[in-house]
């Protein structure tokens, strides 16, 4: 019996490539250069490492032809390895907390990015 495509695949939404820098909230330390973004999530990479289940308050710009669009969300990190170079850590973050507002800029952000 083979597997499916779907079954290989853990990710539920599509990751978009993205370079940008973003605030964690987490103050001078806080800021990250992001590597992609989803409608559930993202990667980072950030100067500095943080524990697994760490809350944040992640802000960012979201780049439109109109112009940039802040986004606004809470997100917990579910992994956070070293680089091989040691210039810093890879972040993966879960958005747990995100507002209707929030969510439909994202939505048409990666509406964009989708076409």
């Amino acid at each position: 019996m083979s597997d499916s495509p779907r079954q290989n695949e853990r990710r539920l939404h599509p990751r978009f490539s993205l370079d940008g820098s973003i605030d964690l909230g987490s103050g001078q330390d806080g800021r990250a250069v992001l590597r992609d973004l989803s409608r559930s999530g993202l990667s980072c990479v950030s100067p500095v490492a943080f524990e697994d289940m760490t809350v944040l308050e992640i802000t960012l710009p979201l780049p439109f032809p109109e112009g940039h669009r802040g986004l606004t969300v809470g997100g917990a990190v579910v992994r956070c390895e070293a680089l091989s170079d040691g210039t810093g850590y890879t972040l993966a973050i879960f958005f747990t907390q995100i507002d209707n507002e929030s969510r439909q800029v994202l939505d048409d952000f990666l509406a964009l990015k989708a076409s």
